[in-house]
């Protein structure tokens, strides 16, 4: 039977692993990356906008007034963003 110790680091080398993943996608995808975290082995990466061509799953989006916070999943991590809000301009005719 392997000890906790040993079961620790095994969950913490899949986390790796996923993030590893997640980060060759982003790479290979041009996408600025800021920020990792776990927090109870759940990787999380701050990035910029993801193009459509990242096949991600989305999870949540919260519109605010600044942009859209936006959560997927990418390789078993999640991928937080904000995208700006697309307003159209109010423009009045002269």
């Amino acid at each position: 039977m392997p000890t906790i110790a040993t079961q620790k680091n095994y969950r913490m080398a899949c986390t790796i692993s996923q993030i590893h993943n997640a980060m060759q996608v982003l790479m290979d995808a041009d996408v600025a990356m800021h920020d990792i975290a776990t927090n109870n082995g759940q990787p999380t990466i701050i990035t910029d906008p993801i193009p459509e061509t990242v096949k991600a799953m989305p999870l949540s989006s919260v519109r605010r007034a600044d942009g859209t916070t936006v959560r997927a999943v990418l390789c078993g991590c999640v991928i937080e963003y904000n995208k700006p809000n697309s307003n159209p301009t109010n423009e009045v005719a002269a």
